[in-house]
């Protein structure tokens, strides 16, 4: 089962995907009944193995498709991509950067009240291992028995934890997966896909306000002959 996220706590785009797999495999025994066996948790070589291995993949994919250009040591966006809109936007997103305005280019502005915290498996709390900008860590185990959820937020009641069985956990999960083919970003007034303005105000100028190019034939200019 898995959950993307695109956003990061900085409001920065930092696409994660959380994911719940089960704690071993279902096997067919010889008596054609299907048995559970467990197996043991991954250890900090076997994440950093699956990560490398990720990121290869996924690596290969996008050179494929012509989006990433790479070389031994990095990886950086293909010149030879169509531009979109928003790749400006998305751009100073992933690095912590001002898109718009006069500070634009600019590292944004922090405030820090603790000490920076060291890189690599060592400072990681999470033990996360890495690999070619790619990060994978499997630290939260969902043992038997009843699921203690910590909110964010405490309630106004004052709750601050909600207990479930492990089987309802996965219920919810579930729940908070968007159907098929189903857009989770809509565009309204203005920017609406009907409305007239949208090519006037977008920078794609794309919609039902765009201008229409008139075909070859008619854009000919006509070499009729006089009547007299």
């Amino acid at each position: 089962m898995t959950l993307v996220q695109r956003f990061g706590s900085a409001l920065n785009l930092n696409i994660r995907f959380h994911m719940l797999f089960l704690g071993g495999v279902y096997l067919v025994d010889e008596t054609g009944q299907t048995v559970f066996r467990r197996v043991p948790e991954p250890g900090a070589q076997d994440l950093q193995s699956l990560v490398a291995h990720i990121a290869g993949r996924i690596g290969r994919a996008l050179e494929k498709q012509g989006l990433i250009e790479r070389d031994m040591h990095s990886a950086w966006l293909s010149d030879f991509t169509e531009a979109g809109p928003l790749d400006d936007l998305i751009g100073h997103s992933i690095t912590y950067r001002i898109a718009v305005g006069p500070k634009a280019r600019q590292k944004l502005f922090t405030l820090q009240t603790v000490p920076a915290r060291l890189q690599g498996l060592e400072g990681n709390i999470n033990g996360a291992a890495t690999s070619g900008g790619f990060s994978l860590h499997a630290g939260i185990d969902i043992a038997p028995g009843q699921v203690r959820y910590q909110l964010k937020t405490p309630y106004r009641d004052g709750t601050t934890h909600i207990v479930m069985e492990p089987l309802d956990f996965m219920a919810r999960l579930a729940a908070l997966v968007p159907p098929p083919r189903m857009h989770l970003t809509r565009f309204h007034g203005v920017f609406a896909p009907h409305s007239q303005l949208r090519a006037a105000v977008t920078p794609a100028h794309r919609g039902m306000g765009a201008p229409q190019s008139l075909p070859a034939a008619d854009a000919r200019p006509s070499h009729r002959p006089l009547v007299m």
